[in-house]
């Protein structure tokens, strides 16, 4: 008699636990589908000083009354002038990648319009920019050059 009260207690608790958990477990579930996922961002390596377009490829993303979701990524030196939004699965982004920002790799961040956001770690690499060269050559009409700062 006593292992059946035990047996039945025993099994109460464990459907009272599941009809609480479920719904919650459902319901985050459900959140983390609205959110926007990034699998690519090209090109994956950027310059420092360089200005640029760059195409992020996903799922999930959103436009909502002419609102195309927000582009954002981690650290500082990178600006993100506009973004276009191309279809579900496809971004377009123009960015500024300041001359002294840190190299190294960055996570970008999406943030479709109804708040809902998703990111990819190490999804761009900044790199050494090129310095443009101080030495320059002039050709004068009798075709003697002249080589100098």
């Amino acid at each position: 008699m006593k292992k059946t009260k035990l047996s039945l207690l025993t099994t109460f608790i464990i459907i009272l636990s599941a009809l609480l958990i479920f719904p919650i477990a459902l319901k985050s579930a459900e959140a983390s589908k609205d959110k926007p996922i990034v699998k690519k961002v090209v090109p994956k390596k950027v310059k420092q000083g360089e200005t640029l377009d760059i195409t992020i490829k996903g799922k999930r993303f959103e436009k909502e009354k002419g609102t195309s979701p927000k582009v954002k990524f981690s650290g500082k030196g990178i600006t993100v002038n506009n973004v276009k939004f191309v279809s579900r699965k496809k971004l377009k982004a123009n960015i500024t990648v300041d001359s002294s920002a840190a190299k190294g790799r960055r996570t970008i961040k999406i943030i479709n319009p109804n708040g809902k956001a998703g990111k990819k770690r190490k999804a761009v690499k900044i790199v050494k920019g090129s310095t443009p060269s101080s030495r320059s050559t002039v050709v004068f009409k009798n075709k003697s050059t002249y080589s100098g700062l």
